[in-house]
């Protein structure tokens, strides 16, 4: 499975594609080059024909300092503690 990549005269992705096999595609209009890990805004050079990130650094340092969002597991865990604080508080009262 191979993913290619639709993109406009400035190299910006338009589209994406999954297909099983190599396609005879139009040239100019279509990357196969993987993108690489850790791009948050990828733009095809066709001069040099790989893929670089048009992200600031401005804007890439609020990316990293962003809080992210707490996972299930961090969710239930405080449920979980906040669960068994009120069930010794029920306890205490007795």
């Amino acid at each position: 499975m191979i993913e290619i990549f639709e993109v406009d005269k400035n190299g910006h992705i338009i589209e994406n594609y999954l297909h099983d096999e190599k396609l005879t595609l139009p040239e100019g209009s279509f990357v196969v080059e993987r993108l690489p890990v850790g791009i948050h805004r990828p733009k095809w050079d066709f001069e040099n024909k790989k893929w670089i990130d048009e992200i600031t650094e401005e804007e890439l340092r609020e990316v990293r300092n962003r809080p992210r969002p707490k996972t299930e597991v961090e969710i239930l865990k405080e449920r979980l503690e906040a669960t068994e604080l009120a069930l010794i508080e029920l306890m205490m009262e007795e």
